[in-house]
């Protein structure tokens, strides 16, 4: 069994028992779901990633971008809490110029020995993370919608 086969059966395996409904990617191993949290929803990205089959990596975002105003308080947070946490925190461009994205992400190194228990238990403190992080950084915020096609396209004359 390669370690991308097992990464992808540890993937599947998870989100089937936490219930989770959720989406296959573009490329083999890539799974997508959706998290709602409060009036709050975060999309989280669990894959195993092309150049490193031995590894297993859960990103998670939130739905909507940040105005860009907040650039300076978001990379306050992210710092403060990449200095605490294990969960990466990455402040983001967008290719809208008033928005900014934040991504929380972990990697794990899997093999064919790696208990479920295990596995699914980072994966769990992973998201945990991701929702504490988000939550402090959308507290007396206004998050910016994201922008319709038709305003896209009308914006571009």
């Amino acid at each position: 069994m390669s370690s991308e086969s097992f990464g992808t059966e540890l993937i599947e395996r998870y989100l089937l028992a936490r219930g989770r409904r959720y989406f296959r990617g573009q490329h083999d191993g890539e799974y997508f779901f959706i998290l709602t949290v409060g009036h709050a929803r975060l999309h989280v990205h669990v894959e195993v990633p092309p150049a490193d089959q031995g590894t297993v990596k859960v990103r998670v975002t939130p739905a909507n971008f940040y105005p860009v105003a907040d650039r300076a308080r978001l990379m306050t947070i992210a710092d403060k809490w990449n200095a605490d946490a294990r969960t990466r925190a990455v402040v983001y461009e967008s290719c809208d110029q008033t928005r900014i994205g934040v991504v929380a992400v972990e990697s794990y190194r899997v093999a064919p020995s790696m208990p479920f228990e295990e596995f699914s238990g980072l994966a769990d403190n992973t998201i945990r993370s991701a929702v504490k992080l988000f939550a402090e950084m959308t507290s007396g915020v206004e998050k910016t919608p994201a922008r319709t096609l038709g305003t896209w396209l009308s914006a571009a004359g």
